[in-house]
């Protein structure tokens, strides 16, 4: 699961369905590679990169020293 897309999504604060829009995806696209259901394109990724200001590596991350941080914004995305 890419958390770190997640975690900046929820910080900017994005529904999945205003991020689906910004890629001109469906919402359940973006649950999908989110979940890693299906694979998200480069075009996608290269994007929220930019929307974000940060590096594809974190968006992509699964790194542990991160769980702080999706714990931390587990709570507000019940709200988005």
């Amino acid at each position: 699961m890419f958390n770190n897309i997640n975690v900046e999504r929820v910080r900017h604060r994005m529904t999945r369905l205003d991020l689906a829009h910004y890629l001109g995806v469906t919402e359940r696209t973006v649950y999908n590679w989110i979940h890693q259901y299906s694979d998200m394109p480069c075009s996608a990724i290269i994007k929220l990169s930019q929307l974000w200001n940060c590096s594809i590596d974190y968006l992509l991350s699964t790194d542990e020293k991160k769980e702080n941080q999706i714990n931390e914004f587990s709570s507000l995305s019940n709200n988005y």
